[in-house]
């Protein structure tokens, strides 16, 4: 039964053209479809993005700022993206009636919003897209994905911008940090030398309180010392003169220093402020050594991987080397064998003869079909005479009723009886060979009927006449279906489609044609791929080495990355930035001290102190001074008005001795004596007169004394807490001048170049790798719709095919193994196809072969199983139910998105498609990125599904067959 159906598919050229068609359906449908979204991204240049450029330029820094515009020069050297630089009414226009997908507007304010990072209200850099959503949703994503992009790019151009410009305020912050250490170092060698001025001063104020003591002590007995007051006073004079004078310069300096430390307070918040911002970047800084650290430790196992991937590599070009001189050789056998095969196709001339041949043949067969068709209307129309004869005769028989006496019966011989049938074929317009055959083809039959013809046969009984009679209409029956068969058969010669048979042989002479015409091309083209191996051969000893050379470099610097000097660099980095901490803390500390000393602390204190104190040093120095220079300019009249008495007294003395000598010169003498009373009087009245300035300028001079005293005894309670805070400024100046110089030192050494300010825009580098060998966008696709080409294969074979047609008689299981045996070899040349036209008209790469051949198979057979029961089942209905389960199972799984992403009934159902599990046994196959446990499940279910459907055609096969042999 078997062979009977492939004869009969064989035989039948309409079905077997029909069927051929059908099996190119699978790749057809999967191969104009992943044809046309194999690579789309590779044709993103297509895409117009208008570009609308309004930014207006700025100062910025004494640079002049055009971030727009040096956008627009990025984007001009970006040949992925068709962009076209128009205006905004052009772009307005495009976008809605030309081919436009998205409008790029940088904005007239884009370059001037980028200068106000460091504002107190920054503004934010806005980039306008605008999609047409009624164009393409697709487009609309790479749209969103090339907006995404653009934004990222700007944002890292306009980091960088600022990571250079701070790099640029840290070394000038460096050099500013370097000056300010020299001006530490200058005042601490001030605060120095001000520490040891400070310490005289406390001796000086210790002499200065114990002589303002004595002072105050020495004032009472100034009436009794006029002498030594007058020398006294001129020497506290010069002195107060002196002391005055420098009192000024201290109180000059001390109101400098309060005005400087003042003056320097917001330079001393500032430099808090910096090393805030300091100890942040440092905090940065180790942080960042230890995610490097981290990153490194990591990736260990990726730089192993790296490692045997290496060595992988190494092998794999090794074998290449080898396996060039194997393919040099394969390219020989190949250009032998197509010279080979030029010698012995047909020539030219051959060709032509057989085809004019085959043209006279044809015509033949045509006329031959033409007498066919007269010769079979002529004889069926003797037929039915024929077979009206017949009954008659049997009606005859039946109607026979001899006598029981002897009679002699005599039956013409075999030509006589056939004249009936020679007179029918001589009304044909049949030749005479053909008349002939006909009729020996009738004696034949008789003849295998064993009837025994003779000249002259006697029958001596009414029974053996009968039976005779009987045996010879049984004879002329045989005849009858004998003709009709050959009735039949004209029909058949009638349905012969004689242009068809003649086409295709045409067809078949012009293939040989084609054949040989390409032999040529497939030589050349074979020569030059034996060229490209020689050259490749030549060029394998290259590339070993360049990749030696290369292996040993990836091997040195997984070295360095693992145990080399980068990887001890990074360590003693790590171990070194507590110490870079601790140090900076204490620097930060000892800043904030001396800025609190200096601001708000002791010394500031003690400075406003003293600042306030003297002045009223000062006043009572002027209160003083002033006393002073009044009782200066009374002493000379106070000498006079003494001297005089001491005159006046010793010449009273001496008159009175002169008067006493010299009584005649008494007279005399008292005259004189009058004079001089009243000159002393006078003298006396004048120093009485002065004596209340005197006492005033005494007691004045006493106040101040006192005055100055309390003013010098603050001055030494205040004394330890000025020597405290000088000290405690010495040591700051110390701490600030070591932190200056740290700082500076280490700003100076910091690395600003390009390529630190590309790391700070752009710190983080992002791998994305996916397990898969093969990650196309076809690649993807292609197991789904190979494996749904081949449901659509089965659907067309089921309706096309004639499932029901079977020889009477037949049992159901050579019925139902004939059917299934002409689906499974179809199935297989569809696999066939599909992997060969895979192979050569696609980049199509697979990681397990077999599996993918197995799966293809498997699944091609299943989906011939399932939807033959459905077929032969219900039939028309059964059609019906297969085209929708086809658009079922596409709509459940076509892999354009995650089946998480589709609503829950859909997701729910698509376990229950046989499809399903048909492309995750493929795409496994292909891509090799599902675990083996996945691909056996897969294929586990399948056969289970074929063994259940196979198990219910054959019933229902069973059911069909009993139905057909009882309505026979």
């Amino acid at each position: 039964m078997i062979e009977k159906e492939f004869k009969h598919l064989l035989k039948s050229k309409k079905l077997l053209v029909s069927l051929s068609l059908v099996a190119l359906v699978p790749i057809l449908y999967a191969g104009t479809f992943l044809k046309s979204v194999w690579t789309p991204y590779d044709n993103t240049s297509n895409l117009k993005v208008a570009v609308v450029n309004t930014d207006k330029p700025i100062d910025f820094n004494g640079k002049r700022l055009e971030i727009g515009q040096s956008m627009v020069d990025k984007l001009k050297e970006n040949k992925k993206i068709n962009w076209q630089f128009v205006d905004k009414d052009t772009a307005e226009k495009e976008l809605r009636e030309g081919d436009y997908y998205m409008i790029v507007t940088i904005p007239e304010n884009f370059s001037k919003n980028a200068t106000t990072l460091s504002n107190e209200n920054p503004e934010k850099m806005n980039i306008d897209f605008k999609t047409n959503f009624t164009k393409s949703k697709n487009g609309e994503k790479i749209m969103e994905t090339v907006a995404s992009n653009l934004t990222n790019t700007v944002k890292d151009q306009v980091v960088k911008t600022y990571s250079s410009t701070l790099y640029n305020k840290l070394s000038d912050i460096g050099v500013s940090l370097s000056k300010a250490a020299n001006g530490s170092g200058q005042l601490n060698d001030g605060l120095s030398k001000l520490n040891d001025g400070g310490k005289r001063l406390g001796n000086g104020v210790d002499q200065l309180h114990d002589g303002s003591g004595q002072l105050a002590g020495g004032l009472s007995t100034l009436n009794g010392k006029k002498d030594e007051l007058a020398n006294g006073i001129d020497l506290l004079f010069n002195g107060d003169n002196k002391l005055h004078s420098g009192l000024l310069q201290y109180t000059n300096g001390i109101l400098t220093l309060n005005e400087k430390l003042f003056s320097k307070k917001d330079n001393l918040n500032a430099l808090i402020n910096g090393g805030n911002s300091l100890a942040d970047g440092i905090s940065r800084y180790t942080g960042g050594i230890r995610q490097i650290s981290d990153g490194l430790n990591a990736k260990q196992e990726d730089l192993t991987k790296l490692l045997t991937g290496g060595i992988e590599l190494a092998n794999g070009i090794n074998t290449l080397a080898d396996g060039v001189p194997k393919l040099s050789n394969g390219a020989d056998q190949i250009a032998n064998g197509l010279d080979l095969l030029n010698r012995k196709l047909p020539s030219d001339k051959e060709l032509a003869d057989n085809k004019a041949k085959l043209s006279s043949l044809t015509e033949k067969l045509q006329y031959l079909k033409i007498s066919s068709r007269q010769l079979n209307s002529s004889i069926s129309s003797k037929f039915e005479k024929l077979g009206n004869e017949i009954t008659k005769l049997e009606k005859l028989i039946d109607k026979t009723n001899l006598k029981n006496n002897a009679t002699t019966t005599t039956v013409k011989s075999a030509d006589v009886s056939f004249s009936s049938l020679k007179q029918q074929l001589n009304s044909t317009s049949l030749t005479e060979e053909q008349k002939t055959a006909i009729l020996n083809a009738a004696k034949s039959d008789v003849s295998n009927s064993q009837i025994s013809t003779t000249t002259n046969t006697t029958i001596n009984n009414n029974d053996d006449i009968k039976a005779e009679l009987t045996q010879i209409m049984k004879s002329y029956q045989d005849l009858h279906k004998s003709l009709e068969r050959l009735g039949k058969l004209g029909k058949e010669i009638d349905k012969v489609d004689v242009g068809n048979i003649k086409t295709q042989l045409l067809s078949l002479v012009d293939g040989y044609s084609n054949i040989k015409a390409g032999v040529n091309p497939l030589a050349v083209g074979s020569s030059k791929v034996k060229e490209g191996l020689s050259i490749m051969n030549q060029k394998t000893p290259r590339l070993t080495n360049g990749f030696n050379k290369y292996k040993t470099g990836v091997d040195e610097t997984v070295t360095s990355l693992t145990s080399g000097k980068l990887a001890n660099g990074i360590k003693e980095l790590i171990s070194k930035s507590p110490q870079l901490t601790s140090g900076f803390e204490r620097y930060k500390n000892g800043v904030d001290e001396t800025a609190t000393s200096l601001t708000t602390g002791e010394m500031a204190q003690g400075v406003k102190r003293l600042a306030d104190n003297t002045l009223a040093l000062q006043k009572g120095s002027a209160d003083l001074n002033s006393g002073l220079k009044k009782l200066k300019s009374k002493i000379p009249e106070l000498s006079i008005g003494i001297q005089k008495l001491d005159d006046g007294g010793q010449r009273l003395y001496k008159g009175i001795s002169d008067m006493k000598a010299k009584t005649p010169e008494l007279l005399n003498g008292i005259q004189k004596l009058d004079d001089g009373g009243q000159r002393l009087h006078k003298g006396i009245s004048d120093m009485k007169a002065k004596t209340p300035e005197l006492l005033n300028g005494i007691q004045r001079l006493d106040d101040g004394g006192q005055r100055l005293h309390k003013g010098i005894s603050d001055m030494k309670a205040k004394t330890p807490e000025l020597l405290n805070g000088m000290q405690k400024a010495k040591e700051g100046s110390d701490r600030l001048t070591t932190g200056l110089e740290n700082g500076a030192t280490q700003l100076n050494t910091a690395h600003t170049g390009d390529k630190n300010s590309e790391m700070l825009a752009n710190p983080i580098k992002t791998n994305i790798g996916d397990i898969s060998n093969e990650t196309s966008y076809g690649n993807a696709l292609a197991p789904f719709f190979l494996v749904f080409g081949l449901l659509i294969g089965a659907v067309i074979f089921n309706i096309l095919y004639p499932i029901y047609q079977k020889e009477a008689g037949i049992s159901t299981p050579t019925w139902f193994i004939s059917k299934l045996s002409i689906m499974v070899i179809f199935s297989l040349l569809e696999v066939v196809i599909e992997v060969i036209s895979m192979k050569l008209f696609f980049d199509f790469k697979v990681e397990y072969f077999g599996m993918y051949f197995s799966g293809l198979l498997l699944s091609a057979i299943i989906f011939m199983i399932i939807t033959h029961f459905f077929t032969f089942t219900f039939g028309k209905i059964g059609n019906i139910i297969n085209i929708s389960l086809v658009a079922l199972q596409f709509v459940l799984t076509t892999p354009l998105f995650p089946p998480q992403m589709l609503p829950a009934l859909y997701n729910g159902l698509i376990p229950f498609t046989p499809i399903y599990y048909a492309d995750m046994s493929v795409r496994h196959a292909v891509l090799g990125g599902l675990t083996n446990n996945i691909y056996n499940n897969s294929m586990l279910v399948l056969t289970i599904l074929g063994i259940v459907f196979l198990v219910l055609n054959y019933i229902f096969y069973t059911k069909k067959n009993r139905i057909t042999q009882a309505a026979n």
